[in-house]
């Protein structure tokens, strides 16, 4: 045995090692009972993150996508590509780097061959920050794909886009001579099993 303290020593001569002993079958119980638990969890990462679909059925997901500069206005695919049933809940985009030199400092993100801003429309990337769409009459940003006309008076309310078929996102930037931005489009969806 190792060095054992004097106060140590004396404690474990005076221990009551009936009540030691009680204590620790208990703990060995309850740590069997986590060891158990853990020896189930032949997992998959995603299946431990509640993400396995072929179990829930459904899985609320948030993908990030760059948006590199083109020189060009017209509808440009991002890598990102969503499975055919999914429900975009939302659609945002992260200006890590302001566009400054371009003379129309706006992006539009849409669904190709659906709409090409209907998810996001003429939204600045004049300045650093997370952006969303909004409905407000003075500027309105969120995409057609996203609202609704609630009472065919105008009155537009938000509501997800459900994808008929595979959704590739795409983006288009306002003016063809961007230089600085540094951009990322955000999606909320849920994907259906």
């Amino acid at each position: 045995m190792g060095y054992v303290s004097t106060d140590m020593r004396a404690a474990m001569a005076t221990a009551d090692w009936t009540q030691i002993d009680t204590k620790l079958a208990e703990f060995l119980v309850e740590f069997g009972k986590v060891q158990g638990a853990l020896s189930g969890l032949n997992a998959t990462p995603t299946e431990l993150n509640g993400l396995d679909l072929s179990a829930v059925g459904a899985a609320s997901k948030i993908k990030k996508v760059a948006l590199p500069i083109v020189a060009a206005t017209t509808e440009t695919d991002t890598t990102l590509i969503l499975p055919a049933k999914s429900i975009i809940k939302n659609a945002f985009l992260l200006v890590a780097t302001p566009e400054a030199t371009g003379g129309t400092k706006t992006i539009t993100l849409g669904i190709k061959a659906v709409d090409a801003d209907g998810l996001l429309k003429a939204t600045s990337v004049a300045a650093a920050g997370l952006l969303t769409g909004t409905l407000l009459n003075t500027g309105q940003t969120l995409g057609a794909l996203l609202c609704q006309d609630e009472s065919g008076a105008g009155v537009l309310v938000p509501e997800p886009y459900v994808c008929a078929a595979a959704a590739t996102i795409t983006y288009s930037l306002g003016s063809n001579d961007f230089e600085e931005l540094v951009a990322y489009a955000i999606i909320e969806y849920i994907e259906i099993a």
